[in-house]
């Protein structure tokens, strides 16, 4: 069986339960073995990524992160608030950062493989340990990927987090079996977005749906290319200190307490 990976972002927080929060423990317990976080767009941070990294430390999960690539505004731009927002939070990374190229509004001045292009390169020179992957469609990428074989295989060169929907149910998760990659420029995946139409509360976040991923390998497989993922002990109760109880006479009126030791 591949192992499990949920992509989230501040759509599986419901914002008017304040007391309620993505349980990353029963995350766990539900058999996904790692997630995928976005950092932001544009020029925004998604407004839930530092509450989702630090509540996930320690919680047995491998963790990525993605940005989604908007062509409204400068790839530098992007990179520069992208890599900021992941050293505010100390956000080390198990997984890469993914590249999310989807955006078709193709009118817009940064749209095209030469901004992605751009986007990548400057997020490696910011950031030389990040590693860097590509997340797209396929048949987006068929549309809008470079023309040349050569500048196809820049990007090749990145892991795939491929998109692909193969059934219209989106929930007969055991017939999935390949998802169909751009050959053009892939000649794999890394991991495979099956369904958006997980069961988002038995996975333990408020959403009723959730994205749901695929690893192209055993869970095995999974930890040597990433390594273990970081669980915390639970700390140990505080022992009750000894105590012994205290007799003080008042004349006809005796008073009891109990003192710590």
């Amino acid at each position: 069986m591949r192992p499990i990976i949920l992509d989230i972002s501040f759509y599986q927080d419901n914002p008017d339960t304040k007391s309620i929060i993505v349980d990353f423990d029963k995350m766990k317990q539900s058999g996904v073995s790692g997630v995928i976080f976005r950092v932001g767009q544009k020029t925004w941070e998604d407004k839930k990524f530092g509450e989702y990294w630090k509540n996930s430390e320690g919680k047995g999960l491998l963790r990525g992160a993605y940005w989604y690539y908007d062509n409204s505004e400068s790839p530098e731009n992007q990179a520069e608030l992208c890599v900021s927002i992941l050293k505010k939070y100390k956000a080390k990374l198990d997984m890469p950062l993914y590249a999310d190229f989807e955006d078709r509004r193709d009118k817009l001045p940064f749209m095209g493989w030469e901004k992605w292009y751009r986007f990548i390169e400057r997020i490696k020179l910011l950031s030389p340990e990040i590693k860097v992957g590509v997340y797209s469609g396929y048949y987006y990428w068929m549309e809008y990927c470079p023309k040349t074989q050569p500048q196809r295989d820049y990007f090749g060169k990145y892991p795939l987090w491929i998109a692909q929907y193969p059934y219209e149910s989106h929930v007969a998760e055991e017939l999935y079996t390949q998802p169909k990659i751009p050959a053009n420029t892939w000649d794999n995946w890394t991991i495979w977005q099956v369904s958006d139409r997980g069961n988002g509360h038995f996975h333990g976040v408020e959403s009723s749906r959730v994205d749901i991923n695929y690893f192209n390998g055993t869970l095995e497989e999974l930890y040597n290319k990433y390594g273990q993922p970081e669980i915390s002990e639970p700390e140990p109760p505080i022992p009750e200190k000894e105590s012994r109880i205290l007799i003080i006479d008042y004349g006809d009126k005796k008073v009891s307490y109990k003192e710590k030791l």
